[in-house]
């Protein structure tokens, strides 16, 4: 239902002097009237039309409640659909919605140092800043620097793998430790997106004799923005253990550098 147009004109008068929204909750305001939203005031430290302080505004605040001031989500453009209470704004843009920012924590190539690239083009940033692709061969390689130590980067990751498959961007991550190699599958979407899915990976390994022997996990795909939620002994990860990864892979030596391959094969279901 559309708004009436004396709340209309009111929001148009309350909008954000930066983004030229309705605000955000908590509203600010400088001594000249001039709002700024609760989003956009972590940006700036004065007014930006008037250069002095800005402080919460309880009127402000009031109306907006009194009204009931909805915004459609600030990530709209990364997929996000949801219209929310302007009071619930910040705390859903920032922390609960399924299509904010990423915090971006790849290490190949280069670190990234906590930067924070929108959702939609985050497959991107991992093509071209850090060089992930799908890895053609599916075949994973970690160092191994002793024969006691299996991992000598435990807690680093192998590089995220991307896939593209019916119309959604999913990415393959992991985690090294020195006893396992977890491996989840992620989508960059919502929940609901993602209870769609299943994620099948193989570990096999070809014996001398000819025949191919290997063990397979079967785990949900979870929303990018869901994974802290689970423990990493649950059934959202596959969980290879060090002695797989030895009996299945292939040990290889240049120089002082030793490395172990192990293949692998997996789809999305």
């Amino acid at each position: 239902m559309a708004q009436p147009r004396a709340l209309r004109d009111l929001g148009d008068l309350m909008d954000c002097t930066i983004c030229l929204d309705e605000p955000a909750s908590p509203i600010h305001n400088c001594a000249n009237g001039h709002i700024i939203c609760g989003i956009c005031v972590d940006k700036v430290r004065k007014c930006g039309m008037c250069q002095t302080d800005l402080n919460v505004s309880p009127f402000a605040e009031r109306l907006s409640r009194q009204f009931e001031f909805k915004l459609p989500c600030r990530n709209q453009n990364s997929g996000c659909n949801e219209v929310i209470a302007a009071s619930e704004m910040k705390n859903h843009f920032q922390n609960h919605c399924y299509f904010r920012d990423i915090l971006c924590t790849e290490w190949k190539t280069e670190r990234c140092k906590d930067v924070k690239v929108p959702l939609k083009e985050y497959s991107k940033h991992l093509q071209e800043r850090h060089k992930c692709l799908t890895p053609p061969s599916q075949c994973f390689t970690l160092k191994v620097p002793t024969a006691t130590d299996l991992f000598g980067e435990a807690g680093l990751s192998i590089p995220t793998g991307i896939l593209d498959q019916d119309g959604h961007t999913f990415l393959l991550l992991s985690q090294i430790t020195p006893t396992f190699v977890y491996f989840w599958m992620t989508v960059l979407g919502s929940k609901e997106t993602a209870e769609k899915f299943m994620f099948e990976l193989k570990v096999f390994a070809t014996l001398e004799s000819g025949k191919k022997v290997e063990t397979l996990w079967t785990i949900p795909v979870v929303a990018f923005h869901d994974r802290p939620k689970y423990l990493q002994d649950s059934t959202f990860y596959a969980i290879v253990p060090v002695r797989t990864v030895k009996e299945f892979g292939t040990l290889i030596e240049k120089g002082k550098i030793r490395q172990i391959r192990f293949n692998t094969s997996y789809r999305i279901f």
